[in-house]
Protein backbone atom coordinates (compact mmCIF):
# COMPACT_ATOMS: atom_id res chain seq x y z
CA UNK A 1 0.00 0.00 0.00
CA UNK A 2 1.57 3.04 -1.35
CA UNK A 3 1.00 6.30 1.38
CA UNK A 4 -2.34 8.25 0.55
CA UNK A 5 -2.60 11.32 2.64
CA UNK A 6 0.50 12.71 4.10
CA UNK A 7 0.16 15.18 7.59
CA UNK A 8 3.08 17.58 7.90
CA UNK A 9 3.73 19.66 11.36
CA UNK A 10 -0.03 20.04 11.22
CA UNK A 11 -0.63 22.86 14.27
CA UNK A 12 -3.75 24.63 15.24
CA UNK A 13 -4.31 27.32 18.34
CA UNK A 14 -7.16 28.71 19.32
CA UNK A 15 -7.04 32.67 20.94
CA UNK A 16 -9.09 32.86 24.38
CA UNK A 17 -10.08 35.98 26.54
CA UNK A 18 -9.20 36.19 29.74
CA UNK A 19 -9.48 39.88 30.78
CA UNK A 20 -10.58 42.84 28.99
CA UNK A 21 -7.62 43.59 27.52
CA UNK A 22 -5.47 40.35 27.69
CA UNK A 23 -5.80 37.26 25.21
CA UNK A 24 -4.11 33.98 26.25
CA UNK A 25 -3.45 31.20 23.13
CA UNK A 26 -4.10 27.91 23.44
CA UNK A 27 -2.31 25.77 21.17
CA UNK A 28 -4.84 22.88 20.22
CA UNK A 29 -2.54 20.93 17.73
CA UNK A 30 1.18 21.01 17.53
CA UNK A 31 3.11 19.94 14.62
CA UNK A 32 1.21 16.38 14.44
CA UNK A 33 2.62 14.56 11.85
CA UNK A 34 1.78 11.48 10.31
CA UNK A 35 0.44 9.56 6.98
CA UNK A 36 -1.97 7.29 6.39
CA UNK A 37 -1.74 4.17 2.97
CA UNK A 38 -4.66 3.63 0.92
CA UNK A 39 -7.40 1.55 2.60
CA UNK A 40 -5.77 1.51 6.07
CA UNK A 41 -7.82 2.56 8.97
CA UNK A 42 -6.09 5.08 11.28
CA UNK A 43 -7.70 5.70 15.27
CA UNK A 44 -6.99 8.60 16.81
CA UNK A 45 -7.22 8.56 20.93
CA UNK A 46 -6.56 10.48 23.67
CA UNK A 47 -8.32 12.40 26.91
CA UNK A 48 -10.43 14.92 26.15
CA UNK A 49 -9.04 17.97 25.05
CA UNK A 50 -6.26 16.36 23.58
CA UNK A 51 -6.63 17.56 19.85
CA UNK A 52 -8.66 15.02 18.15
CA UNK A 53 -11.42 17.10 17.30
CA UNK A 54 -9.11 19.63 15.82
CA UNK A 55 -7.14 17.13 13.86
CA UNK A 56 -10.56 15.65 12.06
CA UNK A 57 -11.99 19.02 11.26
CA UNK A 58 -8.80 19.75 9.60
CA UNK A 59 -8.43 17.05 8.09
CA UNK A 60 -11.82 17.37 6.65
CA UNK A 61 -11.18 21.07 5.88
CA UNK A 62 -13.85 22.23 8.15
CA UNK A 63 -11.06 23.94 9.73
CA UNK A 64 -7.75 25.59 8.78
CA UNK A 65 -4.11 24.94 10.23
CA UNK A 66 -2.01 28.00 11.35
CA UNK A 67 1.04 25.98 9.89
CA UNK A 68 1.95 22.33 8.32
CA UNK A 69 0.28 20.89 5.46
CA UNK A 70 -2.03 17.99 4.14
CA UNK A 71 -1.26 15.95 0.73
CA UNK A 72 -3.32 14.03 -1.03
CA UNK A 73 -1.70 11.50 -3.53
CA UNK A 74 1.41 14.23 -3.40
CA UNK A 75 -0.87 17.38 -4.02
CA UNK A 76 -1.36 20.05 -1.36
CA UNK A 77 -4.72 20.55 -0.01
CA UNK A 78 -5.40 24.32 -0.14
CA UNK A 79 -7.22 25.30 3.16
CA UNK A 80 -10.37 26.48 1.07
CA UNK A 81 -10.63 24.34 -2.02
CA UNK A 82 -14.00 23.39 -0.66
CA UNK A 83 -15.13 21.92 -3.90
CA UNK A 84 -11.92 19.54 -4.40
CA UNK A 85 -11.70 18.14 -0.56
CA UNK A 86 -15.58 17.66 -0.65
CA UNK A 87 -14.89 15.28 -3.49
CA UNK A 88 -12.30 13.31 -1.90
CA UNK A 89 -12.24 13.48 1.48
CA UNK A 90 -16.05 13.05 3.09
CA UNK A 91 -17.07 13.19 6.94
CA UNK A 92 -19.30 11.36 8.91
CA UNK A 93 -20.33 13.39 11.93
CA UNK A 94 -20.81 12.63 15.32
CA UNK A 95 -24.82 13.42 15.83
CA UNK A 96 -26.65 12.21 12.70
CA UNK A 97 -29.95 13.93 13.43
CA UNK A 98 -27.95 17.47 14.24
CA UNK A 99 -26.32 17.22 10.71
CA UNK A 100 -29.31 16.70 8.54
CA UNK A 101 -31.60 18.60 7.47
CA UNK A 102 -35.12 18.53 9.59
CA UNK A 103 -36.97 20.01 6.62
CA UNK A 104 -35.81 17.65 3.84
CA UNK A 105 -36.27 14.29 3.09
CA UNK A 106 -33.14 11.78 3.14
CA UNK A 107 -33.53 11.77 -0.59
CA UNK A 108 -33.09 15.13 -1.45
CA UNK A 109 -30.26 15.60 0.95
CA UNK A 110 -28.18 12.17 -0.31
CA UNK A 111 -28.89 14.23 -4.12
CA UNK A 112 -27.39 17.47 -3.25
CA UNK A 113 -23.53 16.24 -3.37
CA UNK A 114 -24.12 15.00 -6.00
CA UNK A 115 -25.71 18.00 -8.19
CA UNK A 116 -22.67 20.30 -6.73
CA UNK A 117 -20.23 17.78 -7.32
CA UNK A 118 -21.15 15.67 -10.49
CA UNK A 119 -22.52 16.67 -14.30
CA UNK A 120 -24.95 13.19 -14.13
CA UNK A 121 -28.54 13.64 -15.18
CA UNK A 122 -31.08 13.64 -12.21
CA UNK A 123 -32.43 9.75 -13.48
CA UNK A 124 -28.64 8.99 -12.75
CA UNK A 125 -28.12 10.36 -9.51
CA UNK A 126 -31.34 9.30 -8.10
CA UNK A 127 -30.28 5.85 -9.18
CA UNK A 128 -26.92 6.11 -7.52
CA UNK A 129 -28.53 7.28 -3.94
CA UNK A 130 -31.19 4.30 -4.76
CA UNK A 131 -27.57 2.26 -4.61
CA UNK A 132 -26.39 3.62 -2.24
CA UNK A 133 -28.24 3.40 0.20
CA UNK A 134 -28.93 -0.55 -0.51
CA UNK A 135 -25.06 -0.15 -0.22
CA UNK A 136 -25.51 0.42 3.08
CA UNK A 137 -28.00 -1.56 4.43
CA UNK A 138 -31.44 0.75 4.04
CA UNK A 139 -34.31 0.54 1.76
CA UNK A 140 -35.41 2.75 -1.00
CA UNK A 141 -38.68 3.58 0.78
CA UNK A 142 -36.32 5.44 2.79
CA UNK A 143 -35.22 7.89 0.15
CA UNK A 144 -38.41 9.72 1.43
CA UNK A 145 -37.97 9.18 4.96
CA UNK A 146 -37.13 12.66 7.01
CA UNK A 147 -34.33 12.15 9.72
CA UNK A 148 -37.00 12.10 12.70
CA UNK A 149 -38.68 9.20 11.19
CA UNK A 150 -35.09 6.88 11.43
CA UNK A 151 -34.36 4.65 14.34
CA UNK A 152 -30.52 5.95 15.73
CA UNK A 153 -28.82 3.28 13.42
CA UNK A 154 -30.89 4.14 10.06
CA UNK A 155 -29.42 7.61 11.01
CA UNK A 156 -25.41 6.49 11.26
CA UNK A 157 -26.57 4.12 7.48
CA UNK A 158 -28.00 7.20 5.77
CA UNK A 159 -24.43 9.60 7.22
CA UNK A 160 -22.12 6.51 5.72
CA UNK A 161 -24.42 6.85 2.56
CA UNK A 162 -23.59 10.60 2.48
CA UNK A 163 -20.09 10.05 3.26
CA UNK A 164 -19.59 7.24 0.53
CA UNK A 165 -21.58 8.94 -2.57
CA UNK A 166 -18.62 10.59 -4.25
CA UNK A 167 -16.43 7.47 -3.77
CA UNK A 168 -14.11 9.36 -2.03
CA UNK A 169 -9.99 8.17 -1.40
CA UNK A 170 -10.52 8.71 2.48
CA UNK A 171 -13.77 9.28 5.69
CA UNK A 172 -12.76 10.85 8.64
CA UNK A 173 -15.37 10.41 11.68
CA UNK A 174 -14.70 12.11 14.94
CA UNK A 175 -16.66 9.98 17.78
CA UNK A 176 -19.57 8.93 15.20
CA UNK A 177 -20.45 5.57 16.77
CA UNK A 178 -20.10 6.55 20.31
CA UNK A 179 -23.87 7.15 20.99
CA UNK A 180 -25.11 4.06 19.49
CA UNK A 181 -26.46 0.77 21.10
CA UNK A 182 -23.36 -1.75 21.45
CA UNK A 183 -26.07 -3.84 19.02
CA UNK A 184 -26.16 -1.49 16.60
CA UNK A 185 -22.87 -0.18 16.94
CA UNK A 186 -21.55 -3.63 15.64
CA UNK A 187 -23.82 -3.48 12.79
CA UNK A 188 -22.50 -0.24 11.22
CA UNK A 189 -18.58 -1.60 12.57
CA UNK A 190 -19.26 -4.67 10.24
CA UNK A 191 -20.67 -2.62 7.75
CA UNK A 192 -17.74 0.04 7.62
CA UNK A 193 -15.43 -2.86 7.52
CA UNK A 194 -17.18 -4.37 4.40
CA UNK A 195 -17.27 -1.15 2.56
CA UNK A 196 -13.35 -0.05 3.49
CA UNK A 197 -12.78 -4.20 2.10
CA UNK A 198 -14.99 -3.01 -1.14
CA UNK A 199 -14.06 0.33 -1.62
CA UNK A 200 -10.22 0.28 -0.64
CA UNK A 201 -11.27 3.96 1.09
CA UNK A 202 -8.87 4.91 3.53
CA UNK A 203 -10.89 5.69 7.56
CA UNK A 204 -9.63 7.92 9.93
CA UNK A 205 -11.77 7.80 13.20
CA UNK A 206 -11.55 9.41 16.65
CA UNK A 207 -12.80 7.34 19.59
CA UNK A 208 -12.68 6.62 23.17
CA UNK A 209 -13.58 3.58 22.71
CA UNK A 210 -10.68 0.67 23.04
CA UNK A 211 -13.35 -1.83 21.93
CA UNK A 212 -13.86 -0.12 18.42
CA UNK A 213 -9.97 1.19 17.74
CA UNK A 214 -9.14 -2.90 18.45
CA UNK A 215 -12.29 -3.70 15.28
CA UNK A 216 -11.31 -1.00 13.09
CA UNK A 217 -7.89 0.39 12.96
CA UNK A 218 -4.66 -0.95 11.86
CA UNK A 219 -3.13 1.69 12.98
CA UNK A 220 -3.18 4.48 16.33
CA UNK A 221 -2.59 7.52 16.87
CA UNK A 222 -2.14 9.03 20.50
CA UNK A 223 -2.59 12.56 21.14
CA UNK A 224 -1.93 14.36 24.42
CA UNK A 225 -2.13 18.62 25.05
CA UNK A 226 -2.24 18.30 21.02
CA UNK A 227 1.16 16.53 20.95
CA UNK A 228 1.54 13.33 19.25
CA UNK A 229 2.89 10.74 22.00
CA UNK A 230 2.68 7.59 19.69
CA UNK A 231 1.68 6.46 16.13
CA UNK A 232 2.68 2.44 15.22
CA UNK A 233 0.43 -0.08 14.47
CA UNK A 234 -2.57 -1.36 16.85
CA UNK A 235 -0.72 -4.65 17.79
CA UNK A 236 2.49 -2.87 19.32
CA UNK A 237 0.41 -0.41 20.65
CA UNK A 238 -2.11 -2.61 22.68
CA UNK A 239 1.34 -5.06 23.27
CA UNK A 240 4.01 -2.85 23.86
CA UNK A 241 3.09 0.75 24.67
CA UNK A 242 5.93 3.43 25.01
CA UNK A 243 3.68 5.40 27.34
CA UNK A 244 1.48 4.90 30.62
CA UNK A 245 -1.14 6.98 28.88
CA UNK A 246 -1.30 4.90 25.88
CA UNK A 247 -1.84 1.81 27.90
CA UNK A 248 -4.67 3.57 30.61
CA UNK A 249 -6.29 4.38 27.43
CA UNK A 250 -6.51 1.27 25.70
CA UNK A 251 -6.92 -0.70 28.85
CA UNK A 252 -4.27 -2.83 28.10
CA UNK A 253 -5.29 -6.01 30.25
CA UNK A 254 -8.24 -6.01 28.52
CA UNK A 255 -7.31 -5.48 24.79
CA UNK A 256 -3.99 -8.34 25.42
CA UNK A 257 -6.43 -10.95 25.59
CA UNK A 258 -8.24 -10.30 22.17
CA UNK A 259 -4.41 -10.06 20.16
Amino acid sequence: MSNLLQIHNLTKYYVKQVGWLKQQRICALDAVSFTVRQGETVAIIGETGSGKSTLIKLIAGIDTPHAGSIALNGTLLKPYDYKSRCQQIRMIFQDGLASLDPQRNIGQQLLEPLRFNTDWPLAKQHQHVLATLERVGLLAEHFDFYPHMLASGQLARVCIARAILLNPLVIVADEALSALDPSIRAQIINLLIDLKKEMGVSFIFSSHSPELVRHLADKILVLHHGKMLEFDTTVTLITKPKQPLTQALLHMENLRKSV
